[in-house]
């Protein structure tokens, strides 16, 4: 088959041929700057993908987007626990600030295309995702895989190039966490590396301090700090009080929470911009 003749990303590029505004060539792009789509782009070598077109060079100031993005699937129990917990404690705060513009995708629009999408629209400067995870994959409603260390078709984690993230979920932190950091430049990442209990006391808002902290202008250090601190501030008090069961989960809890990154990066830097528009996403934007 000639390489006009393929009509996906897979086919065209294993058979040698170079995929690019939404079509299979036989001859690269000239220049990146010529390649329109983000499936072309990253898979061209030498191009990078930011403010939604291809470059030649990495993006110069990555993470100085002023929109933040939450996503938050809830279809089964554990999702629908987090997700209460995000209402309570996380949203208050994420919709109701002038420092930023909240991207938040939730319940069925937390699909992989929803996500990408308003990734590359809006570019947003950090992430909370909360949902399933394995070690090399962060999923969204139903559990299909938003985020994965591998691939059958494009690969989107360059989407996360700049971006202080927190993923809230079993595992992620083994493999996707810190690949996300060491080879897609990532700025930050929180998360972790076993499968968090939830059903401990005091679980429902340590798992939102790390965003707490970030939203409240910390670094992701200190953010990371006042996490364990918390931790072990109710690790003592089930102590005190002679629960040891739910002192081991929150230990287990403490232990298993990572960081990986820029520990001096923060959500809020100072003398933010403030952004008054209101968009149309078709989603949720506030």
């Amino acid at each position: 088959m000639a390489c006009g003749d393929y009509t996906n990303v897979d086919d065209c590029i294993s058979n040698g041929c170079y995929w690019y505004n939404g079509a299979c060539h036989t001859e690269p792009p000239s220049s990146c700057e010529e390649v329109m789509d983000y499936e072309g782009c990253i898979n061209c070598s030498g191009c990078y993908w930011w403010k939604q077109s291809c470059h030649s060079e990495p993006n110069p100031s990555p993470g100085d987007s002023k929109y933040m993005m939450i996503v938050s699937p809830h279809y089964d129990g554990a999702t629908n626990t987090i997700h209460i917990w995000m209402q309570y404690y996380v949203l208050p705060t994420a919709q109701n600030s002038d420092l930023w513009d909240l991207i938040y995708i939730e319940g069925e629009d937390a699909m992989p295309a929803n996500v990408h999408d308003a990734c590359k629209q809006f570019d947003p400067k950090g992430l909370f995702h909360q949902g399933h995870g394995s070690p090399d994959t962060m999923c969204g409603h139903n559990g299909t895989q938003i985020w994965r260390t591998y691939s059958t078709g494009p690969l989107y984690l360059p989407l996360l190039a700049g971006k202080i993230m927190y993923f809230f979920s079993c595992n992620s932190g083994q493999v996707l966490g810190p690949l996300i950091i060491n080879e897609y430049n990532g700025r930050a990442w929180m998360g972790f590396d076993d499968s968090p209990s939830l059903t401990p006391y005091g679980m429902s808002f340590i798992f939102a301090e790390p965003w707490i902290a970030l939203m409240e202008g910390d670094s992701v250090g200190t953010a990371v700090q006042r996490t364990i601190d918390l931790y072990n501030y109710w690790i003592d008090y089930a102590l005190s009080h002679g629960q040891s069961g739910t002192a081991s989960q929150l230990i287990f809890n403490r232990d298993c929470f990572v960081v990986f990154g820029d520990l001096t990066a923060k959500l809020i830097e100072p003398k933010t911009e403030v952004i008054d528009d209101t968009f149309d996403f078709a989603i949720n934007v506030t």
